[in-house]
């Protein structure tokens, strides 16, 4: 077996349909409704944003990221804005859940992530609440957007989520992009499986003690989103994987 083509082979398995007509675009439609109803003259702007912008978005995972940015005086605290939201799409039946800075939702079996932020005044920055810390944070998704897009790594950052996503572990997505371009930093691009293996070594050996910064805001320090107990579970699966590799046992690292 080719491991290079049958990675390949499975990050297109696991590609979101996105265009007019499709599942996603018919979520994303109703939901933009809905939120310019909800927002009405508060509303800056709703926008995909997350995995869906940058090109790195796969099935199981959110389908569709909207990041609605409102208004610098919008009237109320990030916190009360995050679980208004999350009690306006209760009342529309959208079953929301929680996340750490947004509210999940389910339409017709596309999962979506809504991501309520307030803009600065002046600035595309916006601030998020952090319902894990029970706090806020200030960042730029339109930065995030254009790093990982230009990063040319989206196959490699895709099976790295595929395979995070079978073992059900915890590890964000901007997080986890920023790992797959810290571990192939200053390397000649390789094929799909030989730079997961690269990704699979820093998260066995490296990955604790790795400081990832907000390349958007140097106070934001994203690697302290896990706890150790989180960071030690993704060591002994990126460990158990590499095991596996060392065996071409690449269909029980990626599936």
């Amino acid at each position: 077996m080719n491991a290079n083509r049958y990675v390949d082979r499975i990050v297109r398995k696991y590609e979101v349909k996105k265009g007019p007509g499709t599942a996603v675009y018919q979520a994303g439609e109703r939901l933009r409704g809905l939120i310019q109803r909800w927002y009405d003259t508060r509303l800056v702007r709703v926008h995909n944003s997350g995995s869906f912008a940058k090109g790195t978005s796969i099935k199981g995972g959110t389908d569709l990221d909207l990041f609605i940015s409102l208004k610098p005086r919008s009237g109320k605290s990030l916190k009360k804005m995050f679980e208004g939201l999350h009690q306006y799409a209760h009342l529309e039946g959208l079953k929301p859940r929680r996340q750490n800075v947004s509210i999940g939702v389910e339409v017709n079996g596309v999962k979506v992530d809504l991501v309520p932020a307030r803009k600065h005044t002046g600035k595309s920055d916006h601030s998020l609440y952090l319902s894990r810390r029970q706090g806020w944070t200030r960042t730029n998704v339109d930065k995030h957007i254009t790093l990982i897009r230009r990063s040319g790594k989206s196959a490699t950052i895709r099976a790295a989520k595929i395979w995070r996503s079978n073992r059900g572990l915890h590890l964000p997505s901007f997080y986890l992009e920023l790992v797959v371009m810290q571990a192939l930093r200053g390397r000649e691009p390789q094929g799909t499986a030989d730079e997961l293996k690269r990704v699979l070594e820093f998260l066995a050996a490296d990955f604790p003690r790795a400081e990832f910064v907000d390349p958007a805001n140097s106070a934001n320090i994203i690697s302290s989103d896990l706890s150790p107990d989180e960071k030690q579970e993704i060591v002994r699966q990126a460990t158990a994987s590499l095991g596996r590799v060392r065996n071409s046992q690449w269909e029980r690292v990626v599936w």
